[in-house]
């Protein structure tokens, strides 16, 4: 089932955050390097708005869109310069900011969480492999401080926020994925995770009232879910089903609980598949 009208032939991963009245917010990119947006136009149906650019600008890698503490939706990009880059919602529904430049020599998709206390923090490979990190000085701030994070990686990193404490994720130059944890606003030292991920395609993160889930575009080109038990243990990969996708997939939350997960199908437009009810079955 296809999302918006007059959607544009989009390529890499999209994602989603949920607006402060609960519709879901979609960004993606298009074949031709530019960020497009389309929103829900009522937070309990499948009624989408049009397809819209948004801002002007080129990117050459996936953008993230992620809510702010107050509830407003900051975008996150790298374009074709090397910068990583972001806009962000203005009050009052008046639109977006313009573009604004938070460092420059960096590649891929960002990579992007919320701490536990309230600040957005911003992981990017370098061009070097080295991976960037920035982060707002206090929630929903428009001053941002920067540091090399440490660690070399072979892909983009993901991130998942959890009360626990905020973890990244990370394709290792050995081929390995690896993990750091942020614990009473410190940082760990990477963790391998061997057996965690599958070897084709990159984990996705995701926590809710359920628990803490992963997912990936497996070898067979389907969407493979892991789940963890509640004890820390992750359960095993198992086939979601749905048909092929051609890039790995996001999921959100609507506003009552149920998850929806977010690709790229194999005709290049954007598929979505829902669960029935919270923690329950997935549409057919």
């Amino acid at each position: 089932m296809h999302v918006g009208l007059n959607c544009p032939q989009l390529t890499g991963q999209v994602s989603a955050a949920m607006n402060p009245d609960g519709r879901l917010e979609i960004v993606g990119r298009s074949l031709d390097h530019r960020a497009f947006h389309v929103w829900q136009n009522r937070s309990d149906g499948d009624d989408w708005s049009n397809w819209t650019e948004l801002g002007g600008a080129f990117i050459s890698g996936d953008p993230v869109v992620i809510a702010n503490q107050d509830g407003h939706l900051e975008v996150f990009a790298v374009d074709m310069s090397g910068r990583l880059i972001h806009t962000w919602q203005l009050p009052l529904n008046v639109g977006w900011a313009a573009w604004g430049e938070l460092g420059s020599g960096v590649m891929g998709r960002p990579a992007v969480g919320v701490a536990a206390n309230g600040r957005i923090e911003v992981f990017v490979r370098m061009q070097d492999g080295e991976i960037w990190h920035a982060w707002q000085n206090g929630p929903g701030s428009v001053d941002w401080s920067r540091a090399v994070f440490g660690g070399n990686v072979t892909a983009d990193l993901t991130v998942l926020s959890h009360p626990s404490g905020m973890r990244v994720f990370a394709r290792d130059m050995g081929g390995g994925v690896s993990m750091r944890h942020l614990v009473s606003g410190a940082w760990s030292n990477w963790t391998g995770l061997s057996g965690l991920f599958p070897t084709d395609g990159q984990a996705i993160p995701f926590a809710d009232s359920s628990g803490v889930w992963l997912l990936a575009r497996g070898t067979d080109d389907a969407v493979w879910q892991n789940r963890e038990n509640g004890t820390g243990v992750m359960t095993g990969w198992s086939a979601i089903g749905g048909g092929h996708i051609r890039f790995e997939p996001a999921i959100a939350a609507n506003l009552d609980g149920r998850l929806e997960l977010l690709a790229i199908g194999s005709d290049t437009t954007l598929v979505h598949r829902w669960q029935l009810s919270p923690d329950g079955a997935w549409n057919s």
